[in-house]
């Protein structure tokens, strides 16, 4: 039980040391995508276009 409760506080540390990080990212993000969609140029061209995502796999096999 002793080692179970050690890491269980080794892991709450780890996600201690992260958060303030992660949620400044999160923040940022945020505050960018509610820019971009008050944007009145950009706004239309995001929900009319389909998304250009390329996830490294070739169309033509």
């Amino acid at each position: 039980m002793e080692r179970e409760l050690a890491a269980l506080q080794t892991q709450v540390k780890s996600v201690e040391e992260t958060y303030g990080i992660d949620n400044l990212h999160l923040t940022v993000a945020r505050g960018y995508v509610a820019k971009l969609l008050a944007n009145t140029r950009i706004t239309p061209v995001a929900f009319v276009s389909p998304p250009r995502i390329s996830w490294g796999v070739s169309e033509n096999r």
